[in-house]
């Protein structure tokens, strides 16, 4: 009989306080947030056709090139060079599946981390926050075209 009694105030307490406890979430402060966020239309994901909002004035390009790589391991040498200031870049691949490394060790068609094809009009692209210098490309077939962009 007690355990049923125990079982049945563990079961209601449960019941009472389940959805409640159970989409509390608390920032590092220990601020409750709610366990439902909004979504804006037009925010995402962050695509070429949608980019999301942007501060005006918070982002300064400074410079493009467009990359021919080869199966033959290339540096990311853009002609004139990194613009002095980058610190990050968006890499868009338009053609053939391609890889990269930062880490010193030479890539490989099948060593490295892959950036996937894409095409002119559906170009694949993702952020680059790290070391310009040391990033080595290779396509893993044929010659793909990488365009990157460099802002501060």
């Amino acid at each position: 009989m007690v355990k049923k009694t125990l079982a049945s105030l563990i079961a209601l307490g449960a019941a009472a306080a389940g959805p409640a406890l159970a989409q509390t979430y608390r920032d590092t402060g220990g601020t409750i947030l709610p366990g439902v966020v909004t979504i804006i239309p037009g925010v995402g994901p962050i695509s070429a056709s949608n980019p999301g909002p942007v501060k005006q004035g918070s982002i300064t390009t400074l410079g493009y090139c467009q990359l021919a790589v080869t199966t033959a391991v290339q540096t990311s040498t853009c002609a004139g060079g990194v613009p002095a200031g980058a610190t990050w870049a968006m890499i868009c691949n338009e053609g053939a599946a391609a890889r990269w490394r930062d880490d010193g060790v030479a890539v490989t068609a099948s060593v490295g981390v892959p950036l996937g094809s894409g095409l002119a009009s559906a170009p694949v692209c993702f952020n680059y926050f790290a070391n310009f210098a040391a990033l080595q490309w290779i396509a893993q077939s044929g010659t793909t075209l990488l365009d990157i962009s460099f802002y501060k």
